[in-house]
């Protein structure tokens, strides 16, 4: 029996980061409304995410329009890649990767993944178990 060769590229690479950049647009809010000190490791997301009250730009659903936010940039080495961000539910990423997600509670993590076509997927879990959530003032 004659074996082919795996001809797939190697598989992708993502990059996460906060988004500190209060001249960026978050539906209506600046990084620095949102949170502060935000670092992301290789598995991990830690910082401080504020209590927000009358977020509107963020959703029409009233019961999304508190809480507390975080914003990540998520990017992978092929641009023509899929990007999906989420912690409960996955939404693809546009082209400038940006995503506010409302974080509930910490004990589930975020999970970024990214696929392309002739490259295997690649995920990456991220705990959010250090993030200081502040509580409505």
């Amino acid at each position: 029996m004659v074996q082919i060769p795996d001809r797939r590229e190697p598989d992708l690479k993502v990059t996460v980061s906060a988004i500190t950049d209060d001249s960026i647009d978050l539906f209506g809010k600046k990084a620095s409304d949102l949170q502060e000190g935000i670092a992301v490791s290789d598995d991990a997301i830690t910082g401080t995410l504020k209590y927000v009250t009358d977020y509107t730009g963020f959703s029409g659903r009233s019961s999304e329009q508190q809480g507390n936010y975080i914003a990540i940039h998520a990017e992978a080495d092929d641009n023509t890649a899929t990007v999906k961000v989420g912690i409960t539910k996955m939404s693809t990423l546009d082209e400038d990767g940006d995503i506010v997600l409302i974080v509930k509670n910490t004990s589930t993590p975020i999970t970024v993944t990214a696929e392309a076509e002739g490259k295997d997927p690649v995920t990456k879990t991220f705990s959010i178990a250090d993030l200081v959530l502040t509580p409505e003032s």
